[in-house]
C-alpha cells in the first residue's frame, strides 16, 4: 500500500519529483580512486510526514530527523545551529550537585569541514 500510495504522489507531479531524485543520487555520488563514479543509493532516505500534501516534499541536504514536538512552546524549524558531539548520553548521565553542563560556542575542527 505504501508503495501504491508513493506511486501515486509521483503520478502528480511527475518532473517534480525526478528533479528531486536526481539531485538526491547527485549529492550522495563519491568517486573512486580509480576515478569511477559510485552512486550509494542506500544513503538517501526519504522521510514521511503525515499530514502533509505530496507537493509539499523537499529534498533536504544534510541529516533530517523526523521526531514530533515535545511541547507547542518549542520551535518548528532551527536555522544555522551548532552541533555538539559528545561521547556521553546526557540524559542517563547523573550529574552531581549543583553540576551543570554547558555548552558553549567552539572552533570547528578542520576534519568536519
Amino acid at each position: 500500500m505504501a508503495a501504491t500510495a508513493r506511486a501515486r504522489a509521483a503520478q502528480v507531479d511527475p518532473d517534480f519529483y525526478a528533479k528531486m531524485v536526481v539531485e538526491s543520487v547527485l549529492a550522495v555520488r563519491t568517486i573512486t580512486d580509480m576515478g569511477d563514479y559510485r552512486y550509494p543509493i542506500k544513503s538517501v532516505n526519504i522521510l514521511k510526514a503525515h499530514g502533509k500534501s505530496a507537493r509539499e516534499s523537499r529534498l533536504i541536504h544534510g541529516y533530517a530527523i523526523n521526531v514530533p514536538r515535545a511541547a507547542q512552546g518549542m520551535p518548528k524549524a532551527v536555522n544555522d545551529v551548532k552541533i555538539a558531539l559528545l561521547d556521553i548520553n546526557l540524559q542517563k548521565t547523573k550529574m552531581q550537585m549543583g553540576v551543570q553542563v554547558r555548552v558553549t560556542a567552539a572552533p570547528f575542527p578542520q576534519f568536519l569541514s
